[in-house]
């Protein structure tokens, strides 16, 4: 494995052609050997390097448990707004990391103005983490006449689900009461 570590890091460093240097990524990022957590740490760090070279060194960090892997992540689906490469893989790189270290980037995504995918995607991450740092984002969505009915169904959903038993703040449908003459 040392030896790979070595060409895979060669040809980072020193080819042009942007496909193998995106393979080498690759390939370094399964080694997962101490060895490697600095090599990719490198590559993350260089803002000039290929967007999918940078992704998966970053989500081998992320994989090893190290906070520049989800910052990484999180730093190459902000910068992938305009062109959206890379975008859905840096998404779906935090989520699959199925932990609280993406818990932030996610709380983000739900409270942004982000494509309506992301943050339902988003929204059933904090579900599924039975995040409870949320409620209040996912409060003020539910709530909102501002927001598209399925992000405000889908926030309902997760409060309800992440709540438990709390009381839904708003107003339901009036009950027919004895006194007011119920139809």
């Amino acid at each position: 494995m040392p030896q790979s570590l070595g060409l895979l890091k060669d040809i980072i460093e020193k080819d042009d052609d942007v496909l193998l240097r995106r393979a080498a990524a690759s390939g370094i990022r399964q080694l997962q050997t101490p060895e490697s957590i600095p090599v990719m740490e490198r590559i993350v760090a260089n803002p000039n390097e290929d967007r999918f070279v940078r992704l998966s060194a970053a989500y081998g960090l992320a994989e090893a448990g190290q906070p520049q892997g989800v910052a990484g992540l999180t730093q190459i689906f902000a910068e992938s707004t305009a062109d959206g490469r890379g975008r859905d893989m840096a998404f779906r790189a935090l989520a699959a990391l199925d932990d609280d270290r993406a818990l932030p980037f996610m709380r983000s995504v739900v409270a942004s103005q982000s494509e309506p995918t992301y943050r339902l995607r988003a929204i059933r991450y904090l579900t599924v983490q039975g995040d409870q740092q949320s409620l209040g984002t996912l409060q003020v969505l539910m709530n909102s006449p501002n927001e598209q009915p399925s992000i405000r169904d889908a926030a309902a959903h997760a409060y309800r689900s992440i709540g438990g038993s709390r009381p839904l703040p708003w107003p339901t449908r009036a009950r027919p009461t004895p006194t007011s003459g119920g139809r």
